[in-house]
């Protein structure tokens, strides 16, 4: 009876312990898809930026923005611009991670909504 106890609270712990590491795997597979993109995004606030003080308006497609081709492949990820909104630039990654670019031309990350 104590062994079968003890081979219980083993099988149990174990699946808890997997349970945590399966996790874990998900949230750092989605994190690594997210975080090289970093290098593009912030970078892109600036141009964002650059395009309202010589245009006057906020930019509605990553064209209008920049010619850089891997600023241009964000495209992938379809980004949605708001011109008029508190975030004028949102790009959703994956269902965990995804940027936004305010209005004041600040970008930080935001979990995208489900």
């Amino acid at each position: 009876m104590k062994k079968a106890g003890m081979c219980l609270l083993a099988i149990c712990a174990a699946a808890i312990v997997g349970v945590y590491f399966v996790g874990k795997a998900k949230w750092l597979y989605a994190y690594n898809q997210a975080e090289p993109l970093v290098q593009l995004v912030w970078p892109l606030a600036g141009d964002m930026q650059a395009y309202y003080l010589k245009h006057g308006s906020n930019a509605c497609a990553l064209a209008d923005i920049t010619s850089d081709s891997e600023k241009l492949a964000l495209a992938n990820y379809r980004p949605v611009f708001t011109p008029d909104g508190t975030n004028i630039f949102k790009l959703t990654v994956n269902d965990r991670y995804g940027f936004a670019i305010s209005s004041e031309f600040m970008p930080h990350w935001v979990v995208p909504e489900k």
